[in-house]
């Protein structure tokens, strides 16, 4: 027996005021490891495993996350994004329990990790690139999901997207020739049979309006059968489809696009006739750039492909040769032919192809004011001015 402190016995078994009291007491409470480690265990094992591969990634940061967030699939990605939403604040014990691995990052972390939608939109920005996001969460943290096909395409070999586009309808090939850059969409239809290559350019010229919802199916399904392993490309879209289309023409080779044209001129005469004078070739530069823009596509041409466009120039653009000869020093003039001579023989598909990209690069200088073209009037705009 012992005495409590008014002096009556205790009877044993039975617990002081005192212990009592401490039960009641959180903080003492608190003080105890063992039942600290238990709320942290349940707490643990209450979040789902998406919670805690969460919990796990924002812990992480984004320097470290980034290359493992890059081999983990999308929809995983959409479900850690989610779950990472709908956190609240987490309690340190949590987390330690959670991701035992990470104790010693975790001691540098405030006692609380908080959660919530600002949170996941935040960290997801600084976790995946733009595009990629948009793509995954639905398009409202930096980029619209339905551009990053096209943004995906631009960056594809046009040899490529022919392949698997000439399987499709010309109506289809049509539409997404008519969401990437020009320059590719050229590139494209040149690698396209020439019985499918004429039937695509004349719905090009003659443009359905595609709905947004159209549109947006159309990439998922590329998304699917083309980039069958899972991200601006230029001028994509237009509102003269005349314009697209003289501009996707401008940088075929010549006999290519005089097949199309004449397929064209016997379906829709009047449509062929105005592409045509509305049309940049190669062998019409002498007389749709000024003198003084020749310096400046020169320097900006590469080396190589600059001397194939000038030794093709010589039999399919004699004209267009002798006009860029004429304006440039007659250094280097001379300098252009030996090393035109030092090439020796040059496949023509690749001198065609440096000729194609002349003509872009002409496109792309024009466009950021670097060079003018001389506008050619046509005869609709010739009629009106006469009845003016």
């Amino acid at each position: 027996m012992s005495q409590n402190p008014v002096g009556k016995p205790i009877a044993q078994g039975t617990r002081t005021p005192a212990v009592r009291a401490s039960n009641r007491n959180p903080a003492a409470k608190a003080d105890d490891p063992e039942g600290r480690l238990a709320r942290a265990q349940a707490g643990a094992r209450a979040l789902t495993p998406q919670q805690r591969a969460a919990i796990v990634i924002a812990l992480l940061g984004p320097e470290n996350a980034g290359p493992v967030v890059e081999k983990i699939e999308d929809r995983h990605l959409k479900a850690f994004y989610q779950s990472y939403e709908g956190l609240s604040r987490i309690p340190r014990e949590v987390l330690l329990a959670t991701v035992a691995d990470f104790v010693a990052e975790l001691k540098n972390l405030s006692g609380t990790l908080k959660g919530g939608k600002e949170e996941a939109r935040e960290l997801t920005a600084q976790l995946f690139d733009s595009a990629r996001s948009a793509r995954i969460f639905g398009g409202d943290i930096n980029a619209k999901p339905k551009a990053d096909i096209w943004l995906r395409l631009a960056r594809e070999k046009a040899v490529d997207l022919a392949v698997y586009l000439q399987k499709k309808r010309a109506q289809i090939i049509a539409i997404v020739l008519g969401q990437m850059p020009n320059a590719l969409a050229g590139e494209v239809l040149a690698e396209l049979p020439e019985e499918l290559t004429s039937d695509v350019v004349r719905r090009l010229s003659k443009p359905v309006k595609v709905d947004e919802a159209t549109l947006a199916a159309l990439g998922d399904v590329m998304e699917a059968e083309y980039f069958v392993d899972d991200t601006s490309g230029g001028d994509t879209t237009t509102d003269n489809p005349l314009a697209t289309v003289s501009s996707i023409l401008s940088v075929l080779p010549g006999n290519k696009r005089d097949t199309i044209l004449k397929f064209l001129a016997d379906k829709e005469p009047q449509e062929a006739e105005r592409i045509r004078q509305t049309m940049l070739t190669f062998e019409g530069l002498a007389t749709r750039i000024s003198r003084t823009s020749v310096p400046t596509i020169f320097r900006q041409m590469e080396p190589d492909q600059l001397l194939m466009a000038l030794k093709l120039a010589a039999t399919n653009a004699p004209d267009t040769l002798e006009f860029f000869y004429a304006n440039v020093s007659k250094r280097m003039v001379e300098q252009y032919k030996e090393q035109i001579e030092e090439l020796g023989p040059v496949k023509k598909k690749d001198a065609e192809s440096a000729q194609a990209a002349m003509m872009s690069l002409i496109a792309r200088l024009e466009k950021e004011g670097e060079i003018e073209l001389i506008r050619q009037e046509t005869e609709e705009e010739g009629d009106e001015e006469e009845r003016i």
